[in-house]
């Protein structure tokens, strides 16, 4: 398994999408503290261009039928690419915490100084976020294979992500405790989630989702993928 997961990341370096992705991992460390919904969008969009890339390498150099024809069970080649995404992410992250850590000591306009909680929260946010977007995509492209996907993968991109753009520009304050939920003040909640503002409790829960939530869509893909003909 951990040589399938270091050819998806040995494939990122044919292609000038690394080159993006390392852009978009600093444009992250220097609005992660600022900004930690934005700063998760734009991890997750590099994590997205890594996935769609490596996917497609698999569809061009037939490495799907490669790989089957090899004594690997096919519960390993879809546990793979889960973990693939997961240090797709990891590895953005090496690059964007030491950029932001750095940048919050030096006093620039708009830093707001190191801390930890703005930290924790900010990642628990963007694996959230990344296993949303994973735990539909990867069954879809299990079933329907890399072409036919494509179009599925692009529209739960943009659903989550337009979402993520729509509510953190409608909402400006949070609402008051016991106040009525109506679309406005849901819009200012879910803006809260994505400023940080809940409790480092709340994210934990988030955490909690995102494993089940893994967990479940991973079992989809293998049962999916074990039925499939090459």
């Amino acid at each position: 398994m951990g040589k399938l997961i270091w050819k998806d990341i040995q494939v990122q370096k044919r292609e000038k999408t690394l080159f993006i992705v390392i852009f978009l991992s600093l444009c992250v460390g220097y609005v992660m503290f600022t900004n930690p919904g934005i700063a998760s969008i734009q991890l997750i969009v590099g994590v997205y261009l890594m996935i769609t890339y490596a996917n497609a390498y698999d569809y061009k150099y037939n490495a799907e039928i490669v790989i089957n024809s090899l004594p690997v069970d096919r519960k390993q080649i879809v546990t793979a690419k889960y973990l693939s995404s997961l240090v797709y992410c990891l590895l953005m992250l090496t690059v964007a915490l030491p950029v932001g850590i750095l940048l919050s000591f030096t006093g620039l306009p708009g830093s707001t100084g190191f801390n930890l909680g703005v930290v924790g929260r900010f990642i628990m946010l963007s694996v959230f976020i990344l296993v949303l977007y994973i735990s539909f995509y990867f069954p879809v492209y299990y079933k329907l294979g890399y072409l036919n996907s494509r179009w599925a993968n692009f529209i739960a991109f943009f659903f989550i992500f337009g979402s993520i753009g729509f509510i953190g520009a409608s909402g400006r304050d949070l609402p008051s405790y016991g106040e009525p939920m109506t679309r406005e003040t849901a819009l200012q909640y879910f803006q809260g989630i994505l400023a940080g503002n809940e409790s480092m409790s709340f994210y934990f829960s988030l955490m909690g989702i995102s494993i089940l939530l893994l967990l479940l869509s991973r079992q989809l893909s293998i049962a999916i993928y074990r039925r499939k003909e090459f």
